[in-house]
């Protein structure tokens, strides 16, 4: 279970976030009033994918013994606040010396993330292999 509490701060949107041991600063960015002390809360979900990502990636290639060189991923999020419609574009580069089938193995295990199945409830998530 994830547990994190959120304190606004004096500034404006500036907000800290506690989980475990751990701390970050959100905030927005100046053109919506922020002070651009961190991300941004979608930025933040956008970040919870990509790590998600690349965190069940480099699992499952360890427990196949597979060598890689680096495990990338970029995400965006189109947010529309007025509707809530949510569109995100992952796309996931994987090197490493992986045959081809090993690879897209690999690819497919991407969209296995817990983060991933969550939101893919709820929005539309395209998944491409850079």
């Amino acid at each position: 279970m994830a547990f994190v509490t959120g304190i606004l701060e004096r500034e404006q949107y500036t907000t800290v976030l506690n989980s475990r041991q751990h701390r970050i600063v959100s905030d927005e960015p100046e053109k919506l009033g922020g002070k651009d002390a961190g991300m941004s809360p979608t930025e933040l979900l956008a970040a919870s994918l990509a790590s998600c990502t690349c965190i069940t990636m480099k699992m499952y290639a360890d427990r196949k013994g597979w060598s890689l060189q680096q495990l990338r991923t970029e995400v965006h999020v189109h947010l529309d606040i007025r509707t809530g419609d949510c569109n995100i574009e992952k796309t996931v580069y994987i090197e490493g010396t992986l045959t081809p089938e090993d690879k897209a193995r690999l690819f497919k295990i991407a969209g296995a993330c817990p983060v991933h199945k969550l939101l893919a409830k709820t929005s539309d998530i395209t998944s491409t292999l850079g």
